[in-house]
């Protein structure tokens, strides 16, 4: 489930959902819940909750990211309900996950906004240019792109993901 209370109010107002309450409910779900049958949403803070609350129409709201090399050559080419990555943590997480190397930090006006990637090289940079031109290896580098994807877990379940789904600590999504 969602655990940041932040980005949980974020996707009520995305999703045109009520963002109702923050609590601590023992009879409700971890994080960031939701009740889609009446386009509502809570944060709980309850640090062991039961599940139990409406088990049939309502539970955790949870979340799934992917990542991809945007297209080569392009400041904006991340493909459509992909955006590029500008933390720089985030994109040494993700180049550690993908069992890239994370080069290096600078502003490279040549290059690509943000996290910026070239599989043919298993490499990884963070790019602080603010207005970076895209020219750098056009043919194999790129913008590192994420996506993000919500939905409501198995009503009454205190774990209820769905594979691929999980939550997001309030460090980085």
């Amino acid at each position: 489930g969602i655990d940041s209370e932040s980005l949980c109010r974020e996707v009520a107002e995305a999703w045109g959902y009520t963002f109702s309450a923050v609590g601590r409910w023992e009879n409700d779900y971890p994080g960031c819940m939701v009740e889609p049958s009446s386009s509502r949403v809570w944060f709980n803070e309850h640090t062991s909750p039961l599940g139990k609350w409406h088990a049939d129409t309502a539970g955790q709201l949870c979340k799934s990211i992917d990542f991809r090399a945007g297209s080569f050559g392009d400041v904006d080419g991340c493909p459509p309900l992909y955006s590029g990555i500008d933390s720089e943590s985030l994109c040494r997480e993700v180049a550690e996950a993908w069992g890239y190397t994370f080069s290096a930090v600078g502003r490279w006006e040549n290059d690509y906004p943000g996290c910026m990637v070239e599989p043919s090289s298993s490499r990884v940079w963070f790019n602080e240019h603010t207005s970076p031109l895209g020219k750098w290896h056009a043919d194999t580098a790129g913008q590192l792109c994420k996506s993000i994807d919500f939905r409501a877990g198995s009503f009454g379940d205190v774990d209820g993901c769905p594979p691929l789904y999980s939550g997001i600590d309030s460090e980085s999504l």
